[in-house]
Parts: C-alpha cells; sequence; structure tokens
C-alpha cells in the first residue's frame, strides 16, 4: 500500500528528468513563472512552522496544505511514533529545512520511522529510536537531500536512500530519474538487524525499468555501530566525496554475502578516506566493479572473522549500463591488523575476469598496504599476474585442509555450452562445468528462468555432477530465457549468457 500510495505522489514530489550526457545528467530547467514565484518567495521572511500531529504521528502526504515556502523550517514539535512527509520542495537557494523541537525523540512505528519524499531539502538536528523491524530514515524519490546531526539507534536499516522503479509512473526510473546532490554529514546509527547505511539501489532493474543512479553523494563523519548486514554500503553512485567512515561490530546477523564492513559497489565512482573498520564477520572493505576510484586511509582491524573470508575484496564484475564497470582503482595508506584469531586466508584479494564484458584485469596501483604476518596465509592474491601491482605477491593456488579437501579461492566462472530444445511442452537444458572453477569443485548449479530476458527466477539447485535439466509443462508458444550459474566452496559464479527457446 505505501508503494502505491507513493506511485500516485510521485510525479509531483519529484522534479527529476535528465538526457545522458557522460553519465551525468542535465539539471532542470525553470519556466518562467516558477521564476516569478521563486521571486515572490524570496522576500517573504523565513518562518518555522510546527508540523500538525495526528495520533502519535506525523503523516502528511501533500506537504503543500501546510503553506510553506522554500527556506522555511518544519518542526516535529513533540514525540511521535513516526513522521511521514511527501512533496516537499524548497529550491537550491533555499531548502526546506526539516527537523526536531530540542529533546524530540521519534520512533515506535513498525515500519519508517521517518518516511520523506521531496527535493531542496535538509533533514537537521533529529533523534530516532526505532523498532528493529522498521527503517530509521527512508529517503525514496529524493534528490537534493541533505542529513545532518541525525542518531538512530534501533531500526532495520538505519539510513535508506534510493528508488524502486515504478512501473506505472516513467518519473521514478532512469532516464527521468536521477538522484542528485546526496550528503551525510555527522550521522550515526546503532542497533541495526539489517545495514546501518543503505544508499543507492543494488538492483539494476525494477519492475522491468532500470532504477536511478546517484549522481553527486558527499558524505562526512558517519557511523555505523552493532549492525546485523554491512556496515556501510553504497552503490550505483557518481562522483563521490567520503571521507570519514567507523565501523563496529558488522555482519552479526552472519547473512550471506551481507556482512562486510564497508562495501563500495556496482557504478560508483570517487574519492573515499578515512575508513576504519572494527571488526566485521566477513571482508573489512569490499570494492565491487566501480569505475575509477581513490581509496586512502584505511585501518582495519578483526576484520574476516568468518572462514573463507578475506581482509579485503576487489573484483570487476559486469557493467551496470552506465560504462562504468571496473575501471582504475589506487588504494594507499591501508592496514589491516588482528587482535583475535582471523579465519580468514588473504589480506587482500583482487578476483579478475572477463564475465560480462568486464575487465580482464583491474588497473591501478596499491601502496604502502601493511598487515599482520602472522594472521593471514597471503599478503595479496592477484588472479591476473603482473596486472594490478606487478604481481609480487604471487598468483592463486590451491589450498587444501588437513583432510585433503580442496578449497576454492575465488567464485567460479560461467558454465558453458548452454543449450536449451523444446521437446513438446518440455524444454530440455544441457551445459557444461566452467572453464575457471575458482581452484576448488563444482558443488552445484543453479537454474534460473524468466519469461523476459535479464528478468529470472531460481526453479532450481543442481549437484555438481549434473549436466542436464527437463524443465516441463511449459505454455506453448511462450518465449523462455534461461541462464545457469556455478557453486563452489566460496559461493554462487556468475550468470551465463540467456538462451531462449518456444515450446
Amino acid at each position: 500500500m505505501i508503494k502505491i500510495a507513493v506511485a500516485a505522489l510521485i510525479a509531483s514530489a519529484m522534479l527529476l528528468s535528465c538526457s545522458k550526457q557522460n553519465d551525468v545528467v542535465a539539471p532542470v530547467t525553470t519556466t518562467e513563472s516558477q521564476s516569478q514565484r521563486l521571486a515572490a518567495e524570496s522576500i517573504t521572511t523565513n518562518k518555522r512552522i510546527n508540523l500538525p500531529i495526528s495520533g502519535t504521528s506525523v503523516y502528511i502526504t501533500d506537504a503543500s496544505t501546510i503553506k510553506y515556502v522554500p527556506g522555511d523550517t518544519l518542526v516535529v514539535p513533540k514525540n511521535v511514533v513516526r513522521v511521514t512527509l511527501y512533496k516537499v520542495n524548497g529550491t537550491a537557494e533555499k531548502p526546506v529545512v526539516i527537523t526536531a523541537a530540542p529533546g524530540v525523540i521519534i520512533g515506535g512505528f513498525d515500519r519508517a520511522s521517518f518516511d520523506i519524499v521531496g527535493k531542496y531539502i535538509k533533514l537537521v538536528d533529529i533523534n530516532i529510536t526505532g523498532k528493529p523491524t522498521a527503517i530509521g530514515i527512508k529517503a525514496y524519490y529524493c534528490s537534493d537531500i541533505a542529513l545532518e546531526n541525525i542518531h538512530i539507534d534501533g531500526a532495520a536499516i538505519g539510513v535508506m536512500l534510493k528508488n524502486d522503479a515504478i512501473a506505472t509512473d516513467p518519473n521514478t526510473y532512469y532516464p527521468n530519474a536521477v538522484i542528485r546532490n546526496v550528503s551525510l554529514k555527522n550521522v550515526s546509527v546503532k542497533n541495526c538487524t539489517d545495514e546501518g547505511f543503505y544508499i543507492g539501489n543494488t538492483s539494476d532493474y525494477q519492475n522491468g525499468y532500470k532504477n536511478s543512479p546517484i549522481i553527486g553523494l558527499t558524505v562526512q563523519n558517519v557511523s555505523a555501530e552493532n549492525t546485523g548486514w554491512d556496515g556501510f554500503q553504497v552503490t550505483n553512485a557518481q562522483n563521490c566525496l567520503v571521507d570519514g567512515v567507523r565501523v563496529i561490530n558488522a555482519g552479526t546477523a552472519n547473512k550471506e554475502a551481507q556482512m562486510s564492513g564497508i562495501t563500495i559497489q556496482d557504478a560508483t565512482t570517487g574519492t573515499f578516506q578515512n575508513l576504519t573498520v572494527n571488526k566485521s564477520t566477513a571482508a573489512g572493505l569490499n570494492i565491487f566493479s566501480c569505475g575509477e576510484v581513490h581509496v586512502s586511509n584505511v585501518a582495519l582491524q578483526d576484520v574476516a572473522l568468518s572462514s573463507l573470508s578475506y581482509g579485503i575484496i576487489v573484483d570487476n564484475r559486469y557493467d551496470r549500463g552506465f560504462n562504468l564497470g571496473a575501471k582504475k582503482l589506487i588504494m594507499e595508506n591501508v592496514s589491516v591488523k588482528q587482535t583475535t584469531s582471523v579465519k580468514g586466508k588473504i589480506a587482500m584479494y583482487v578476483i579478475n575476469g572477463t564475465t560480462n564484458g568486464a575487465l580482464a584485469a583491474i588497473p591501478g596501483t596499491v601502496t604502502n598496504f601493511t598487515y599482520d604476518v602472522a594472521s593471514w596465509e597471503k599478503k595479496t592474491v592477484d588472479y591476473a599476474k603482473n596486472v594490478y601491482y606487478g604481481g609480487t605477491d604471487g598468483i592463486p593456488t590451491t589450498t587444501s585442509s588437513s583432510t585433503g579437501t580442496e578449497q576454492a579461492l575465488a567464485l567460479p566462472s560461467v558454465p558453458v555450452n548452454v543449450a536449451a530444445a523444446a521437446a513438446g511442452t518440455t524444454v530440455n537444458l544441457t551445459w557444461a562445468a566452467p572453464s575457471n572453477t575458482g581452484g576448488g569443485a563444482i558443488t552445484g548449479y543453479k537454474i534460473y528462468r524468466g519469461t523476459v530476458a535479464g528478468k529470472y527466477n531460481l526453479i532450481r539447485t543442481a549437484s555438481g555432477g549434473t549436466f542436464s535439466y527437463a524443465d516441463g509443462n511449459k505454455v506453448p508458444g511462450t518465449t523462455y530465457y534461461y541462464a545457469i550459474s556455478a557453486l563452489n566452496s566460496i559461493g554462487e559464479g556468475p550468470l551465463s549468457a540467456a538462451v531462449k527457446v518456444t515450446p
């Protein structure tokens, strides 16, 4: 119901339109009538407006009903269980400020404690004590938004800022929608069951349409403490300047692929500096298929506490469609220290490959990298020798446990020779093992099916020695798409290219 309501409101809540130009979107233009209105507002004295409370909530789906103008300050006057505030729009010169009166605590609702939709807005001096089922601050369909002096204790996700494409509303998906100019300063979250910070959409598509990127992200002095999943995660955000991220005790829920301290991923570009992680179940720092990224002054301690984890992981998975797959990585002044026993094997692991158009190797340099020799089997492993930084620390080798079981060092590549043939209403799939097993045995295959290319559901997990599958009871005349991935002890590798068949 919330998503339906947002869809109905979104066209006027967002003023986001764009034309692609070097992955940067043209600014929204202002009409003559808008200019006249804004000029009139500029001579109006800015005022503070107490937000009306209904029962135990602030619930306003059209902020124009409270008669504010750009530059005004909207105030939560007393404790409430939630704030829902949609269609709040200021100007670049005069953002609308949203704050809480001194001593006010927000939280207690089962879903979002603070749910905001708008443009040119600034949330400042807000304290949230929420439930573990609730998002602390949910900022969907927002642009030109700043969060400053925000403190959240108790949430499912501390801060969640992204768009989800709604098929019925073109203003919610790319290229019509772009999230611009996001700023976080002095924001702390703790005691989250899932992520501390979830910034940018981790899915390429939603409901068949491309999700919005973030263009321009500034982060200064933020922290996440005691998170069940990743502490700080940024995805699909271009032109970032992140200075000062501190994560303590991340990944406590032991959720697969969600146990890291800091994750920078998928078409993200920019500068990340002064990053600190003290205790994470999996890697302290992930850098997954970013464009050009400069990372410096990183201090990791007591990370990779789960088995088969690494201190730092770098990969170059497929491009998300903005020509920003892994391009270049510069790292300097990085330390990985342990005061507790580490189960991980490698202080820094670099995964290169050519799957789905990824670069065969990630160019760049790593300088002043220090680690505790006694805690790790290897300093670094680079999947492509003499490419990343000279290969001086060797190439991956298969290791064996005391029982002689072969352990993988990387995810497997795609299964090969994937084929599909129809026999009546049955589709017969065949495939062969991947050319690169990741250094260990293939333990299984996942088979995905969909009726739209690129949108698949898992239909079967086959054993490692299986190379065929019969998918019965298909609808005649319907085109089906299939893709297959391989599994090893590290996890699931990338999907094969899709094959299609019409019974």
